[in-house]
C-alpha cells in the first residue's frame, strides 16, 4: 500500500432520523447537479435497501428523494451491500436496484457517501457460523452477512469494482455516472452485531479497501466505518466496546486513513436514537 496517500482525515458525519411519510412532494422537474462540498448536514437514506422493495415500492422511493432534497438534505448516506451486490457467486453481479436509485439520488442533487460492507456467503470466514453465536446466551447476536471476509483481497476487488461503477467519469460507469464521492469501509465494527470479528481482522480490510478504492478513484474521500463513542475506554466484554478504543486496536494493527466518529446522543423526536457529530478535519 502506497503510504504516501495516508493523509489522516477525521469525517464525522452529522446522521439524523429520515422522515418517511410527510405527505406528497412534487418530483424535481430537471436534474440537479450533485452537492459537492462537505456540509455538516447529511442523513442515512438508503434509498438503495432491498427493505425498501416491498415496503415503499419505486413510487415511495422517488418521493423520499424528493422529500429529503425539499428539506434541504444535501448528503444521501448509502449501503453498496457486497452481499447482495455479488450474491450469485463470484464475478457475479446484480447492480439493480443501486444503479437506478443512485442516479435517481444523484439527479436530485445528493451528494452521495457510499458505505461497503457485509460480505457474500461464499466469501465469508470458515467459522462465521461460530462466531455470530458467540453471545448468543447474553442475547448478541450477527447476522451471517456480516461476518468479515475470508480474504481481504476479494474484498478490495469487491471495492475497487463498486468505486469504479459510480466514480462519475464517464469510464466504466453506472448508466447516468452517478457520482459517489466518499466512501466508508463498513460501519459500527466496534459491535459484534456488525463485525463478528477482530480490530485487526478490521484493519486489513480497511488498509485492502482504501487502496482498491483510491486506485479506481484517487480523488475520492475515503474513511472508516463510523464508530459510536461513549467515553472512550467502554467495554462489556459481550461484543461491545468503545469506538475510539477499538480505533486505537485498528491503528496499532495497520496505518489508516481516516476515522468518522459518531458520539452517541438521543433525538427525542425521532423514533429511536440515533449518533450525531459535527465534520472537522486534522492535518
Amino acid at each position: 500500500m502506497n503510504t504516501t496517500y495516508l493523509r489522516p482525515l477525521i469525517v464525522i458525519l452529522l446522521t439524523v432520523c429520515f422522515v418517511t411519510a410527510i405527505g406528497p412532494v412534487d418530483a424535481q422537474p430537471a436534474p440537479a447537479t450533485q452537492a459537492a462540498q462537505i456540509g455538516f448536514f447529511g442523513v442515512n437514506t438508503y434509498f438503495t435497501g432491498l427493505e425498501r422493495n416491498t415496503r415503499d415500492g419505486e413510487s415511495g422511493v422517488t418521493s423520499l428523494i424528493a422529500a429529503g432534497r425539499e428539506l434541504g438534505v444535501d448528503w444521501a448516506r448509502e449501503e453498496l451491500s457486497w452481499g447482495n451486490l455479488e450474491r450469485q457467486g463470484r464475478g457475479v453481479w446484480t447492480w439493480e436496484p443501486f444503479d437506478s436509485r443512485l442516479r435517481a439520488t444523484a439527479e436530485a442533487g445528493y451528494g452521495i457517501i457510499g458505505m461497503l460492507l457485509t460480505t457474500p456467503a461464499w466469501a465469508r470466514v470458515a467459522d462465521c457460523s461460530a462466531r455470530i453465536n458467540r453471545y448468543a446466551a447474553s442475547g448478541v447476536r450477527a447476522d451471517d452477512f456480516w461476518c468479515p471476509p475470508a480474504d481481504p483481497q476479494d474484498f478490495a476487488t469487491y471495492v475497487r469494482t463498486v468505486v469504479e461503477r459510480y466514480d462519475g467519469d464517464g469510464v466504466d460507469d453506472a448508466p447516468g455516472s452517478p457520482r459517489v464521492a466518499v466512501w466508508q469501509i463498513w460501519n459500527e465494527p466496534n459491535a459484534w452485531e456488525t463485525w463478528p470479528g477482530t480490530p485487526a481482522e478490521y484493519a486489513a480490510i480497511l488498509e485492502a479497501g482504501y487502496a482498491a478504492a483510491k486506485s479506481a478513484d484517487s480523488s475520492a474521500i475515503v474513511a472508516t466505518a463510523g464508530v459510536y463513542v461513549f467515553d472512550g475506554s467502554w467495554r462489556d466484554n459481550i461484543g461491545h466496546g468503545d469506538g475510539l478504543r477499538f480505533l486505537d486496536e485498528v491503528f496499532a494493527a495497520r496505518p489508516v486513513p481516516g476515522a468518522a466518529l459518531m458520539p452517541w446522543r438521543s433525538i427525542p423526536t425521532c423514533r429511536r436514537s440515533r449518533p450525531i457529530s459535527p465534520v472537522s478535519t486534522v492535518r
